[in-house]
């Protein structure tokens, strides 16, 4: 670089920096870029930096507006199409999974071979209880005996077929009054079905245990027919005989009565 040329630029500088004095910027650091407040005093020579707030600004909405409208559209269509779909699906009522749908009086199992029982719903407590058979043993039932088609005993009984089957009768009439009486009392207007579903509900959990269940004449039909599934465990523990039991007197509890 020649002696010359080295004058020139330190000239130069000299003189911006005089310039920069008389603005009154030469104590401050300056930056690659002009602020606002710097463009004030230098009297609008430079063009101001455009801030991103601006440059957002500026921005077409037309591109979110789209996108936005193209996600709410494309989720409508799916929200029909999956409604379309459920509703042509052929759902039968009630517990579709279980084998022990009531499809008449009598429910699939023990009870179709209770023919030597007239009264029906003794044949329908009768199908979860036992079978029709010559003698029958007291056996161990919580904590005391059971007899024939699960009514009270003492240890060591044996009663032949006909006390086992009049004894059904008996305890079905017996409990099938007390349900009746909830009926008359508490203003349900309970049809055929539903009197024998919580008939053998009764016979099965006691006076009690069907009082519990009704909440004493203050639940309605379908809170009663869905609290009877959960009766269906012995010590904490789900048994099978009960769900099943459960789910037939809930579903004949259910059923119109023709």
């Amino acid at each position: 670089m020649s002696l010359q040329y080295k004058g020139l630029l330190a000239t130069a500088r000299e003189e911006a920096e005089m310039r920069f004095q008389q603005k009154g910027l030469s104590g401050k650091k300056r930056s690659r870029f002009i602020e606002e407040d710097d463009d004030a005093k230098l009297g609008g020579i430079v063009p101001k930096r455009k801030s991103l707030k601006s440059s957002f600004d500026d921005l077409d909405d037309d591109f979110l507006t789209e996108a936005f409208n193209s996600i709410f559209n494309r989720g409508k269509e799916i929200k029909e199409s999956v409604g379309t779909k459920i509703a042509s699906l052929d759902i039968p009522s009630g517990d579709a999974d279980s084998s022990y749908l009531i499809t008449d009086d009598i429910p699939v199992g023990e009870a179709s071979g209770m023919t030597e029982v007239d009264d029906s719903t003794a044949k329908f407590i009768a199908g979860f209880e036992n079978k029709v058979k010559d003698s029958y043993t007291a056996y161990k039932d919580g904590n005391g005996y059971s007899i024939g088609f699960g009514t009270p005993a003492t240890k060591g009984q044996v009663i032949d077929k006909e006390t086992a089957l009049s004894e059904l009768n008996s305890y079905t009439k017996k409990f099938e009054k007390i349900v009746k009486d909830a009926n008359s009392k508490h203003g349900y207007g309970w049809n055929n079905n539903q009197v024998k579903a919580l008939t053998s509900f009764a016979y099965n959990n006691g006076s009690g245990g069907f009082n519990k269940l009704i909440e004493n004449g203050t639940r309605g039909n379908e809170e009663i027919s869905m609290m009877m599934l959960e009766y269906n465990k012995v010590g904490n523990k789900v048994n099978a005989g009960l769900t099943k039991r459960r789910e037939a007197e809930a579903n004949l509890f259910t059923k119109t009565d023709l």
